[in-house]
């Protein structure tokens, strides 16, 4: 597999100063993907960014630690139903989640801007919470992904295209949450982190697009088309052809050679390939935690150190794995752990 550079990324609640793109000047490829486009280039605002990332940042911050009023899970008592919540709570990860990135894009609108920037919601549009300039979208601003920290992984995907985040200052922002009494209460944020989005969807690609076996497909040009139509991520693919014979022969017309999905020949390449193999869309593709990005995979850590409520993270995760197990003898003693929290 080919090594990639190991670029951590902007990580915690740090934003990198702002700088010209080192690629830029290297002559990075700005091919003809499908990207949003934005009307003006806007001369006033490169020298306002790090302030107003800055006010962004100190605004987030106020969210942590204070559970938010979204909803309150109720629980009749551990003996009860602790045993039915654990089971459940899953299936109501997926609509905290998207309410809390919600609640994020919300206290972003209301940071105060400078000299014309504002924070603006864009439904339809990336990213979540985009920078405008007097109005106009300047393409910069912060992506909302929210990860409950006793699932199995993170399951928030990243997949907008390298070419939508070239020369732009785009953040990831990826919120752990937890419920205030494990089993039941309101969801609270434990702790967020910033990314460069720009290095989260590099070091997806280096880590998925290994042709022949994945494929990582750009979208088509659809600038012509109405934002809301507009196509700006990649999807992943899967080899699924057995024919030693047809695989050896597209793999001597590979070569050797690897590039960044977005280029012209990696497009030309691909397009080849889905052509005479076969493959199948991945269903599991970018998400965040199988992408093996060094700043994510160091806040994850961080995260699941945490300690809260007298234990760390990861024990209470495990302690509500315990909680929905058919064996009474990995049950009981996590029920008894979890009585805890009903008496104080």
């Amino acid at each position: 597999m080919r090594q990639r550079s190991s670029t951590p990324g902007a990580a915690s609640h740090s934003l990198r100063p702002l700088a010209p793109r080192a690629h830029a000047a290297a002559g990075r490829p700005r091919v003809g993907a499908a990207r949003v486009t934005y009307d003006a280039a806007v001369p006033a605002v490169e020298d306002l960014l790090d302030e107003e990332f800055s006010r962004a940042r100190e605004a987030l911050a106020t969210l942590v630690t204070a559970p938010v009023d979204l909803l309150t899970v109720k629980s009749l008592g551990a003996g009860i139903d602790a045993v039915l919540i654990a089971k459940n709570i899953s299936k109501l990860s997926p609509f905290v989640s998207t309410q809390l990135e919600n609640a994020v894009i919300q206290t972003l609108t209301e940071v105060p801007g400078a000299e014309g920037l504002s924070w603006q919601r864009q439904d339809p549009g990336f990213p979540d919470a985009g920078l405008t300039y007097r109005g106009t979208q300047t393409g910069h601003g912060i992506e909302a992904k929210a990860w409950y920290v006793c699932g199995t992984e993170i399951t928030a995907r990243f997949k907008a295209s390298q070419t939508v985040l070239i020369g732009k200052r785009v953040y990831v922002i990826l919120v752990a949450w937890i419920m205030s009494d494990i089993v039941f209460g309101t969801p609270t944020i434990l702790d967020f982190a910033l990314f460069d989005a720009e290095d989260v969807a590099r070091v997806r690609d280096e880590h998925y697009h290994q042709p022949i076996s994945y494929l990582v497909v750009e979208p088509e040009d659809t600038t012509d088309r109405t934002v809301n139509l507009q196509q700006a991520n990649v999807m992943g693919f899967r080899v699924q052809t057995k024919d030693e014979e047809r695989l050896g022969q597209m793999q001597v017309l590979l070569g050797d050679r690897w590039e960044h999905p977005y280029t012209p020949w990696s497009r030309a390449m691909v397009k080849v390939l889905r052509q005479n193999l076969e493959y199948r869309e991945e269903t599991n593709f970018a998400k965040l935690d199988r992408i093996d990005h060094p700043g994510i995979e160091a806040f994850k850590a961080r995260i699941l150190a945490m300690e809260y409520r007298g234990r760390s993270v990861a024990a209470w995760t495990e302690i509500l794995r315990g909680l929905t197990s058919d064996e009474p003898t990995v049950r009981d003693p996590a029920l008894a752990i979890v009585s805890s929290l009903y008496e104080s």
